[in-house]
């Protein structure tokens, strides 16, 4: 083998091994961390209002506990008015369906006779436009269906979401009250380990 394609091939394994290392980062390790993330990433945010609060002569602890508190109530008022929003379209469009049914049913019925007095009495038009009436008429059983379940799996993955915000939010606070000296921790590891690779 080669000298070069000795060193492609290396470049290749070390290439897909990076690929690798990625997907299971990101596909077993995200979820744990996706908080943790999400607080440092409010943190960072944050850090300007906190430390102007405590130049103000606030501790930076009550500080940083009275953003987050703040950041988090804003949050949840948001989400409660998403969701209540949108459980009243969706309530609003699951009881507008019936009406709507018969409506189209009305407007497919006079079609029919339409289209029969043009194309005469053919069993095969009577047939298909049959059809077509009863396909139409599923579609709105089958959308209050998905949409029903589409409620169900919502109101099952809330815990999971409040667990989520929970912790991003107790996190964000230690993270924001501890933020300088966080920095200079997590600027010390990374020069660590960049210095001993």
């Amino acid at each position: 083998m080669s000298q070069r394609t000795l060193k492609c091939f290396t470049v290749l394994l070390y290439g897909a091994a990076a690929v690798g290392a990625a997907w299971l980062a990101l596909r077993f390790l995200l979820p744990w961390t996706a908080p943790f993330l999400l607080a440092f990433a409010f943190a960072a945010l944050a850090e300007p209002l906190v430390s102007a609060l405590h130049r103000r002569g606030l501790p930076r602890g009550a500080a940083a506990g009275l953003v987050s508190l703040a950041a988090l109530a804003l949050l949840l008022w948001g989400l409660g008015a998403l969701a209540s929003r949108g459980a009243a379209a969706l309530s609003g469009l699951i009881g507008a369906l019936p009406e709507r049914a018969e409506a189209l049913g009305g407007a497919l019925t006079g079609l029919e006779e339409k289209l029969l007095r043009t194309a005469g009495d053919s069993v095969y038009l009577k047939t298909a436009l049959d059809a077509v009436r009863e396909t139409l008429y599923r579609i709105p059983a089958a959308v209050s269906q998905r949409l029903l379940g589409l409620l169900t799996r919502l109101a099952q993955s809330s815990p999971d979401l409040l667990l989520f915000l929970v912790t991003a939010g107790i996190g964000a606070y230690f993270i924001s009250a501890a933020y300088p000296r966080f920095l200079a921790f997590l600027s010390a590891a990374l020069a660590t380990a960049f210095w001993m690779s």
